[in-house]
């Protein structure tokens, strides 16, 4: 049988609702209301960082073209006397909600047929709702959420937002484990 025609309910379902689910988390439910802080001067700020003429990417200040320069006492200066900070570089335009929203789906949808691939290589077509959840559920919680934390632990992030993130990957991991397991295919 053909995974994609085999998945393809179960797997655009579970994107869909995880989907939804996000659009809602960010643009409806207060809990991520104030991660992002201002500057204190925030036409000071940017104008500063136009004097940099700064292409598309990510910052890191302050930049040591070694690690071990971060040792010299030079170099733990610059980092004790900061600002210590990574800095990603937007395009200079409004970000485009619909281009943004489009690719998350495609997103979810790409997570969500990984995790059905991965699930159908040991539980069988025809499994049970209650087999199919657990490990769907897993590996959707280590999808949408394992990556966070290497983000509070390398690069800053509060850890107070790591843990709103990880409770939006909870309820993502629920809706694709139930919807997965809801529409598992039958045996043949």
């Amino acid at each position: 049988m053909d995974f994609a025609l085999t998945f393809a309910l179960p797997v655009m379902l579970a994107a869909g609702f995880v989907w939804l689910a996000s659009a809602a988390s960010w643009m409806a439910l207060p809990h991520h209301i104030g991660e992002y802080r201002p500057v204190n001067d925030e036409a000071a700020f940017a104008e500063a960082l136009r004097r940099q003429s700064l292409k598309r990417g990510q910052y890191l200040l302050p930049h040591l073209d070694r690690w071990e320069d971060a040792t010299t006492p030079e170099g733990r200066e610059r980092f004790v006397g900061g600002p210590v900070a990574f800095l990603t570089v937007l395009p200079n335009r409004v970000p485009s909600i619909r281009r943004h929203l489009l690719l998350t789906l495609a997103h979810y949808v790409i997570v969500c047929a990984a995790i059905a691939w991965a699930t159908q290589t040991f539980v069988p077509l025809g499994a049970s709702y209650h087999s199919v959840f657990p490990p769907v559920a897993v590996m959707a919680l280590l999808a949408h959420g394992s990556a966070l934390i290497p983000e509070a632990i390398w690069y800053g992030k509060p850890w107070s937002n790591v843990l709103r993130g990880l409770l939006d990957a909870t309820v993502f991991s629920l809706l694709t484990a139930g919807a997965m397991a809801a529409m598992w295919p039958p045996a043949p």
